[in-house]
């Protein structure tokens, strides 16, 4: 199989995750604060993915890539998944998938003007097809009085991802998807713990209530 076709279905896979990962976490954050969620969220993962990418002994970086890793951890893990989860908890699971849905073209203009990427007419129209595609399935969601508050916590989000990805290129030129997803979601999980405790403290019901 061609590496673009991997990588092709990667994202396919991935998307599909991303989709129902705004289910589960609106159903969690009808109880529990979304500080809190993200760092179960992010907790879990870290751990996973430090088993897996030390076992691979894939979690070695040069020193002067110390910053972009850290940086991108604070954008892509901490910052922009704590929007998008204040986001979709104000606004709900629709309004939040359609919204980052915007991610893909904001991806694509940062593309073109930091990496001076060419994107090819037939790419913006299939992102155009996409989005309205989304659009179609998601629906018109019911207005609530969080909606506008949700909306722009998540428009914040789909560009603190886009700078996240842009950010995270150059140093998968460097290292292994592993390593540079490993080492971010790490810095997040770290740089989260203090505001997930201070919400956890003040929280009436900081853990699942329920198996479900």
């Amino acid at each position: 199989m061609k590496a673009s076709t991997q990588g092709f279905l990667a994202l396919a896979l991935s998307s599909a995750i991303w989709g129902g990962m705004y289910v589960a976490s609106d159903a969690l954050m009808r109880t529990m604060p979304p500080l809190v969620v993200l760092e179960f969220r992010e907790g879990i993962s870290a751990i996973i993915l430090l088993a897996i990418a030390a076992r691979h002994r894939q979690l070695h970086i040069d020193r002067h890539d110390y910053l972009p890793m850290f940086g991108v951890g604070i954008i892509g893990f901490s910052v922009s998944i704590g929007f998008q989860f204040y986001g979709t908890h104000a606004a709900g699971a629709a309004l939040g998938s359609l919204v980052t849905a915007s991610s893909p073209i904001l991806i694509a203009l940062l593309g073109a003007l930091v990496l001076k990427e060419h994107v090819p007419t037939r790419r913006w129209l299939a992102i155009g097809i996409a989005f309205v595609g989304v659009v179609v399935i998601v629906g018109t969601p019911a207005p609530g009085k969080d909606t506008a508050l949700g909306v722009s916590l998540l428009l914040v989000a789909a560009v603190c991802w886009s700078i996240y990805t842009i950010g995270s290129t150059s140093l998968l030129t460097r290292y292994s998807a592993l390593t540079v997803v490993t080492i971010a979601c790490t810095v997040g999980a770290i740089t989260s713990l203090p505001f997930a405790s201070i919400a956890y403290l003040h929280a009436r019901h900081p853990l699942p209530m329920n198996l479900a």
